[in-house]
């Protein structure tokens, strides 16, 4: 999420970084994660699990961790992701990423293998997993892809995100106290912002995190329960660089993003991008574009509450409790 982000990456700034045994050595942190000595790990990995190292691992934002692909014994390819955290540390994602999940046929990695070693004060985990050979969207859009006239491509995407929302979670990406915070100083103390409808999120639904022409859904770190629709504003939102493609997110979701919590779900992502536009001092065209998103969504939502409909979803979830 943009606004956590932001405050971790300002916290991260004041604290001091981990010891690593080594005479005058310090690690710095992304999220908890180890951001150097990646490569190393990376081949530290392939020789403890047997795999062959076939390209120079890619370093993900932060450089919290690194993958690449790698050739199995049997000579088939796979993905072999690598992360470390200090020694005697908790990292929720870490274990989020790890922990079972029953995913109801979402197109996503499958995950083979975890290991974890303990090197100068880092605890190293290595997961082996499925190759995805179709790039990410991000990349694909770069290349001159294209996708907010893509029917099925969209069709797919919103089944995904229908069958993410339907996983059964008992933990959360956010709190409502947050999600009070997020809202309340954006867009007023009449905006709702109290969401009664809590479903399963990826949490991280960037364009670095889903693939094209065919849809795979990547990097599980964030996941937990959220407001209704916040996969999809947040994915809607993302798409700033590409209004063609935002307005037709926007469209395809107005469904959700009308009821009382789905709206609660986009103003939580819009507030969130529009405090990266003001910290990152981006063009504030796409802030304006951002606001417009909002003011609609209020608008429909106050329709919706006007009418007596209120959109309820079968999949509501208890709120969760401040972390």
């Amino acid at each position: 999420m943009i606004f956590k982000s932001i405050a971790s990456l300002v916290l991260m700034t004041v604290r001091p970084r981990i010891r690593t045994g080594r005479p005058d050595a310090e690690v710095p942190l992304f999220y908890g994660f180890v951001t150097r000595g990646l490569d190393a790990a990376f081949e530290e990995a392939c020789r403890r699990l047997k795999v062959t190292q076939m390209q120079t691992p890619q370093h993900s934002l932060g450089s919290k961790s690194a993958g690449g692909r790698i050739r199995f014994g049997d000579g088939s390819l796979g993905w072999l992701k690598v992360s470390g955290v200090p020694v005697g540390t908790m990292n929720p994602r870490r274990q989020r990423e790890a922990s079972p999940r029953v995913r109801n046929d979402i197109p996503t990695p499958q995950v083979f293998r975890i290991i974890q070693w303990t090197s100068k004060a880092i605890r190293w985990q290595a997961t082996t997993m499925s190759l995805v050979v179709f790039p990410t969207v991000d990349r694909f859009l770069a290349d001159g892809g294209s996708l907010a006239g893509d029917d099925e491509w969209i069709a797919r995407l919103r089944t995904a995100l229908s069958q993410i929302a339907a996983l059964t979670c008992s933990h959360h990406c956010m709190t409502q106290e947050y999600v009070a915070h997020a809202i309340l100083p954006r867009f007023g103390p009449d905006a709702p912002h109290v969401a009664t409808e809590w479903h399963t999120a990826h949490g991280d639904l960037s364009w670095g995190n889903l693939t094209a022409p065919e849809l795979f859904v990547l990097d599980w770190e964030s996941w937990g329960l959220a407001p209704r629709a916040y996969d999809a504003a947040y994915l809607t939102v993302h798409s700033m660089e590409d209004v063609d493609l935002m307005l037709r997110l926007e469209q395809e979701f107005a469904d959700e993003f009308s009821s009382s919590s789905g709206c609660v779900g986009l103003l939580v992502a819009c507030a969130e991008m529009l405090n990266r536009i003001e910290a990152e001092q981006l063009d504030a065209w796409h802030a304006r574009n951002i606001e417009a998103i909002a003011q609609r969504g209020l608008h429909r939502y106050r329709a919706t509450i006007a009418s007596g409909t209120t959109g309820k979803s079968p999949r509501t979830r208890q709120v969760p409790q401040a972390e």
